[in-house]
């Protein structure tokens, strides 16, 4: 006899308790598909059968249109088909084919690298070494300043005994420049005397480089916003042509003019004056491309720099304050850029304006000048005696046009 309790049983027969649901049929699993590497149009759906508590889904398959599972950038080239021109299929996320061009790197990684590089050339310090105070700092920064300081006054006493082979005003302009160097024996005197009349009257007897009370005039009327009382004197411009850069950066003319301050008082102090006013006529600027008074001799007059007159040479002492917006007229002499009106002169508001000024006053005070330097006493107070025409023509430098302007025309 079993001691198990009696079922209860409906009316009908049934087993009485609590009903449970069928579960539904497991979902087939998708079948995995290895990634694309192209983008293109699908295959045409086909139905399939459809089991009962099931979602089936045809599956997707390449066509001659697409492109197979294959590695980025790896596309196979098909014929086009027939009929309206369709779009190549492109690879990734807008990667051109295969035979189009490369996709283009990022640079961000490339930086990124390039600084690690740098970083690691620095000088490492050891590990658990404090970083350099700001004394220390100050210190390497005033020993930097010392030696960029240091370079020039070197050069100076170089240049006292060999010519300038180049100057940094000329690396300062991107381009082909023309220059030849002369002897200020073999420069007209005419030039000389009518530069030193312009440019610094008091060359010839100054014994700094620099007047320091002018030199604070002209700071106070830069701060004040004012014209210029006084222009440099022929030894700072030589420095600043031979060391600096043009005067074309107005929020560095201060830096500039305190730069050009230490070789100018060195030069003074080495160099007779003979030597600074025949380095002074070699390297100035007389065209956006001419240095020295032999190239612009012969760029705008087609003459040597020895037979120079007082017009001729104040014609080229007038471009000395603004030299980039003249060039050489058609039959000779100057042309200023700029002409709107096509009159022939720069007026006023136009780029060659400032250039004319200078040419016009040079032109009108020269005279004056030669005079007031008592003329070739001037330039015989310096150790340059006698005219440049009592010279053999055979033993000037400048006998001959530098081969170079032929490619200015």
């Amino acid at each position: 006899m079993s001691c198990r309790p009696a079922s209860r049983t409906s009316a009908g027969g049934r087993a009485a308790g609590p009903r449970r649901a069928t579960p539904p049929a497991p979902r087939p699993p998708r079948r995995p598909t290895a990634p694309t590497a192209c983008v293109g149009p699908r295959a045409p759906h086909r139905p399939t059968p459809r089991t009962p508590g099931a979602r089936s889904r045809a599956p997707w398959r390449p066509t001659a249109q697409t492109c197979s599972t294959r590695p980025s950038g790896h596309c196979p080239r098909v014929a086009a088909p027939a009929g309206p021109a369709r779009p190549a299929p492109r690879c990734g996320r807008g990667a051109p084919l295969e035979s189009g061009p490369a996709p283009r790197r990022p640079i961000g990684p490339q930086v990124a690298a390039l600084r690690d590089r740098l970083r690691r050339l620095r000088p490492q310090r050891p590990p658990g070494t404090p970083p350099p105070s700001t004394r220390a700092r100050l210190r390497r920064l005033l020993r930097w300043a010392l030696v960029a300081q240091a370079v020039p006054l070197v050069l100076v006493l170089l240049f006292t005994l060999v010519n300038p082979p180049y100057t940094m005003f000329r690396l300062w302009n991107f381009g082909p420049t023309v220059a030849q160097w002369t002897d200020a024996e073999h420069v007209s005197r005419n030039f000389l005397i009518v530069v030193m009349g312009q440019e610094d009257q008091q060359f010839p007897e100054r014994t700094l480089a620099v007047d320091y009370g002018m030199q604070w005039a002209r700071v106070q009327a830069y701060m004040d916003g004012t014209d210029d009382p006084s222009g440099s004197t022929i030894t700072q411009q030589t420095s600043k042509n031979l060391f600096l850069w043009a005067g074309r950066y107005p929020p560095l003319e201060p830096v500039r003019k305190a730069l050009e301050i230490p070789p100018a008082e060195t030069m003074e102090l080495v160099m007779p004056k003979r030597r600074i006013l025949e380095i002074y006529v070699n390297v100035a600027q007389f065209a956006p491309r001419v240095y020295g008074v032999c190239a612009a001799s012969w760029y705008y007059f087609g003459k040597s720099s020895r037979s120079l007159s007082v017009d001729e040479s104040a014609q080229l002492i007038g471009l000395l304050p603004s030299p980039l917006h003249v060039e050489r007229a058609p039959g000779g002499g100057m042309r200023f850029l700029g002409d709107a009106n096509g009159n022939g002169v720069a007026d006023p508001g136009e780029r060659g304006w400032i250039s004319a000024k200078g040419y016009w006053h040079a032109r009108e005070r020269a005279p004056r000048w030669y005079t007031q330097m008592g003329g070739l006493a001037a330039t015989e107070g310096l150790g340059i005696p006698g005219n440049a025409s009592d010279l053999p023509a055979a033993d000037d430098p400048c006998r001959e046009p530098p081969a170079a302007l032929a490619d200015l025309d």
